[in-house]
């Protein structure tokens, strides 16, 4: 019996025609391989969470590393977290608005709604200077603190955080839009705002420094300012048109796909965005979470892939349970939005703290332009003999199940085994899997195992009828 390969999935495209693409890859990712490779794709599984911290109390709000150590915004606590996962309180931050912060090595401003705290190594304290605005955002450039005045396209800056100067302050003023978030790249300070985007540079002038650079205005705005990331020595953001993007230059490069955006638009919950990046491997990750889901778009192959979570009670919801990212101790740090834990994101982890990851491939459809197709065989090719040696995993599975009506429903499912610990000759394999005009292909694997699925073959035989 002669299998041919056919095409699965290499990325999330779920168009609002399901019939024309149902793809999508769910806790996997994929990797370009080398030409003289089995195959040109890999799909890996994507990292478990292994527990780290745990501040007792939640959420966590935000993450930033400060001169080598890490800190925390844990409901209304600021947390130093050590190398080993030890925890110290070091004061308390008032309100529920978003948290953000930024530091110049030895103080660390924390934006918290639209106040804004100082912790300076020994205390923590409001600032409480009165020229200091309502914040809608912050960053760090060329030694100065820099705030957006929230509700007006205005900046300003300060030295230490601490001290304000009501006439210290600029206005991204090319368009009558009021500013929303800051960025900081390559020295360059980014002011976004909901229509339009300006750019300055430091010019070292005596009564302000920053200058919109020449050229630095950007025909396009900003939908969310948490959406705004830095990754791949560039900077990703929602537009105000709600697609998502990331700078070539002065250049919005358009990065979210129809499908992607489609999704977005019909979520029940428009709640704001979260964005967070980080790079592993090799991959630069610019991590996008809603409410209702969690979309990745990786740096390296260009393409989408989606992130979901369980509960302990194996509830799934939808998104992803990270909700921010710090790079501490060579260790990558994800907060948790259910609660006060953080964890580490692992490759050699293939669970999240103990709860069940489920790991989805669903394939394009597979068509001989309306004729009837007969499946004999489908076969997974996947690294085999990864089970575990006791518990669940031993006997390690995946599931496959169908579609023959265009990704409207599926069939039962079908489970086959990927292979007892060392058994790496096991052979993935469905048989008698009958006619078809178009089928969309769904496996699932949920044991906790390294994953790596290299490609999918079958024994096909077309029909002219």
């Amino acid at each position: 019996m002669n299998l041919v390969q056919i095409p699965f999935a290499v990325h999330s495209y779920q168009s609002r025609s399901l019939p024309l693409s149902a793809q999508r890859l769910v806790n996997l990712y994929p990797e370009s391989a080398p030409q003289d490779a089995k195959s040109p794709v890999v799909l890996h599984g994507t990292p478990g969470l292994k527990s780290f911290a745990d501040t007792a109390v939640g959420p966590v709000r935000a993450l930033h590393v400060m001169d080598s150590v890490l800190f925390a915004v844990s409901s209304s606590t600021l947390y130093e977290i050590s190398s080993s996962g030890g925890i110290t309180s070091r004061g308390t931050v008032a309100g529920t608005g978003r948290v953000k912060m930024v530091d110049n090595g030895s103080t660390l401003l924390i934006q918290v709604g639209v106040a804004a705290y100082t912790w300076n190594g020994s205390s923590l304290a409001e600032v409480t200077d009165s020229d200091l605005p309502d914040v809608k955002d912050i960053a760090w450039i060329d030694n100065y603190f820099v705030v957006l005045r929230s509700g007006t396209a205005e900046f300003y800056i300060s030295s230490n955080g601490t001290v304000w100067d009501a006439l210290d302050f600029s206005t991204a003023e090319g368009n009558p839009d009021d500013a929303v978030a800051l960025a900081v790249d390559h020295r360059e300070l980014w002011v976004f705002g909901t229509e339009t985007t300006e750019v300055y540079i430091n010019v070292g002038d005596a009564d302000f420094p920053f200058r919109r650079i020449s050229g630095g205005f950007i025909e396009r705005g900003c939908a969310d300012e948490d959406s705004v990331a830095k990754m791949d020595n560039t900077i990703f953001w929602q537009g105000d048109d709600l697609a998502f993007y990331r700078a070539d230059g002065y250049t919005p490069r358009r990065i979210s796909t129809h499908a992607m955006e489609a999704a977005i638009e019909g979520y029940d919950v428009q709640s704001p965005v979260r964005a967070f990046t980080y790079a592993q491997e090799g991959h630069a990750f610019y991590c996008v979470v809603f409410e209702e889901g969690t979309w990745v778009y990786d740096a390296n192959t260009q393409m989408l892939h989606e992130r979901t979570s369980l509960k302990s009670d194996l509830t799934e919801i939808n998104r992803w349970r990270a909700n921010d990212y710090a790079r501490a101790y060579d260790k990558h740090i994800v907060a948790d939005y259910l609660s006060g834990q953080l964890f580490e994101l692992d490759l050699d982890t293939y669970d999240e703290n103990g709860n069940t990851i489920i790991r989805t491939a669903t394939s394009p459809p597979i068509h001989n332009n309306g004729n009837r197709i007969n499946m004999a065989r489908f076969e997974l090719q996947v690294e085999s003999g990864a089970g575990l040696i006791s518990g669940q995993g031993s006997d390690p599975q995946v599931m496959l199940d169908w579609s023959d009506d265009g990704g409207k429903t599926f069939s039962n499912e079908h489970w086959t085994g990927l292979g007892a610990i060392g058994d790496y000759l096991k052979r993935a394999i469905f048989s008698r899997l009958g006619q078809f005009r178009t089928r969309t292909l769904r496996i699932r694997i949920s044991d906790p195992i390294k994953v790596a699925i290299t490609g999918a073959a079958a024994a096909l035989t077309p029909h002219q009828s």
